[in-house]
């Protein structure tokens, strides 16, 4: 059988829910992500040359997440379009004045212990 949901949802869709079945899909995580769809150019490279479909950028810390902003003019093949860039967990507030819409999303975390869980979907 195949679930197209969360890990924890999955669990809860099961009648009774076997240990093994609780212990795999409990294995597989999910991290909550801030998504802005805006038109910040101040969230590209400066440098129109450097600016690629996915741009990255890193905050110092021990534990600073990554943060990347998808061109869409880029990724649409749409250059001369008006800019639309979409920002995932944004390390700074984008600007209002430029925000179309903010999203909450959950994704799956693909780390050891998800994929170890992977591995034993046949348990």
């Amino acid at each position: 059988m195949i679930f197209a949901c969360h890990s924890a949802q999955a669990t809860a869709m099961l009648a009774a829910p076997t240990d093994s079945e609780r212990e795999v899909l409990g294995d597989i995580g999910w991290q909550r992500n801030e998504v802005v769809l805006h038109s910040d150019p101040r969230w590209l490279p400066e440098r129109q040359r450097a600016r690629a479909s996915w741009n990255y950028r890193l905050s110092d810390g021990d534990r600073a997440r990554a943060c990347v902003t998808y061109n869409m003019n880029i990724l649409r093949g749409c250059p001369r379009a008006p800019l639309f860039c979409v920002t995932l967990n944004p390390d700074a507030p984008v600007d209002d004045r430029y925000v179309w819409q903010r999203f909450v999303y959950e994704h799956p975390l693909f780390n050891p212990q998800s994929w170890s869980a992977q591995l034993r979907r046949e348990d």
